[in-house]
């Protein structure tokens, strides 16, 4: 599932425009759904198996213009058990790219409060 997100007047709205968007959250994506973000935005994103097997000192790294950060974090199964996983955080032309394969409650959370609450100067960060 992918959503996207743009700021209007501080707040962070979700959007149909990955043009539009400062925030694509790709969760669980498909093959298509990574190969249309590397072409909207000219650069490789990690795969499922990179983020998985990925040393802790190249866990930050630049490349092609993009700045990546991949981090362990956790959520919660439906058993209530604690689940650890990769998430990889891309900044690229103005834009944050998160993927990720599970579900950490923040990114539930997170765009709730920030559509509530302007986070920011009214159209950036």
């Amino acid at each position: 599932m992918t959503k996207l997100y743009h700021l209007r007047a501080g707040k962070l709205l979700e959007t149909e425009s990955a043009e539009d968007s400062i925030w694509v959250d790709l969760h669980s994506p498909s093959r298509e759904d990574e190969i249309a973000m590397e072409k909207l935005l000219g650069i490789e994103l990690p795969t499922r198996e990179d983020m998985e097997e990925i040393e802790i000192s190249s866990r930050l790294y630049e490349e092609a213009g993009g700045v990546f950060m991949t981090v362990q974090l956790p959520s919660a199964t439906e058993d209530d058990a604690t689940q650890m996983g990769p998430v990889t955080f891309v900044l690229v032309e103005g834009k944050l790219i998160t993927i990720r394969y599970h579900d950490p409650r923040t990114f539930t959370t997170f765009p709730v409060r920030a559509a509530r609450t302007a986070i920011a100067g009214k159209d950036r960060l």
